[in-house]
């Protein structure tokens, strides 16, 4: 809109007519104002200054959403690691964990779950993929969080992302036991009490790999009692000596 197309003061809002001296730039009749093209380009200006800040305002809309999605996944990666130390996870399981959890991420399963829940869920299916599993109790606790729930979440991962797992079995659980008790596992022969079996023992394969490893540890320096490693894996020191007797019996 031209200077001479303005019908209204933009001060006062009075009528504008054109000047009579000679000039183009027209003046209010009631309070004299003179309107310049400067005073038109601001007036263009804060329209579109209020066009603009409408735009922004939806587009920060969805930036809110995108950066809470990538909070919850720096969030996630954080948790991963956590979990991880307090389970001596090794640097590549750690390295898969996080690309487990990155694809429950991708794929939504953060929804309608936690953050700990899902962390947690990774780092055990990670673990159990090379075959150095970790007691769903401690993963659970290391994560803070209930074993139950923590077993439907890695059922949710296991089938969305489609991962194969092999049965856990008793020596999957001995390098995360040896570990935990700070003995390198090749100094010793827990695999024996196990291997001189016919058939898979019954019951927990932690509590048959812990029962071996207390088996294996005693009469040196470094036996453990029922309790302690009861409370390394997770379970009752009934339970560990009850496997014990079981994995004694062929010997009789």
């Amino acid at each position: 809109m031209t200077n001479s197309d303005m019908k209204q003061c933009p001060k006062c809002g009075a009528e504008v007519i054109s000047n009579t001296s000679g000039t183009n730039s027209p003046f209010c009749t009631t309070c004299g104002f003179v309107v310049t093209e400067e005073v038109e380009e601001n007036d263009r200006a804060d329209t579109e200054n209020t066009i603009q800040a409408e735009a922004d305002l939806d587009r920060s809309k969805q930036v809110v959403a995108r950066d809470s999605s990538d909070e919850n996944l720096i969030r996630l990666l954080e948790t991963v690691d956590e979990v991880g130390d307090r389970l001596l996870v090794e640097p590549s399981e750690r390295r898969r964990s996080g690309k487990i959890a990155v694809q429950a991420w991708i794929e939504g399963l953060l929804s309608g779950r936690s953050i700990r829940h899902v962390a947690a869920a990774s780092v055990l299916i990670s673990c159990r993929l090379s075959h150095r599993n970790r007691p769903y109790k401690k993963v659970a606790v290391a994560a803070e969080i209930d074993s139950s729930s923590l077993h439907e979440t890695c059922k949710v991962l296991v089938n969305n992302i489609e991962i194969e797992l092999d049965p856990p079995r008793p020596v999957h659980y001995l390098p995360y036991i040896y570990k935990q008790l700070d003995l390198p596992l090749d100094a010793f022969d827990p695999y024996s009490w196990i291997e001189q079996l016919q058939e898979m023992p019954k019951g927990n394969p932690v509590g048959v790999a812990a029962a071996a490893a207390y088996l294996d540890l005693q009469d040196t320096d470094s036996s453990v009692s029922y309790r302690e490693m009861g409370e390394l894996v997770g379970l009752t020191k009934e339970t560990l000596w009850r496997q014990s007797v079981e994995l004694r019996s062929p010997e009789s």
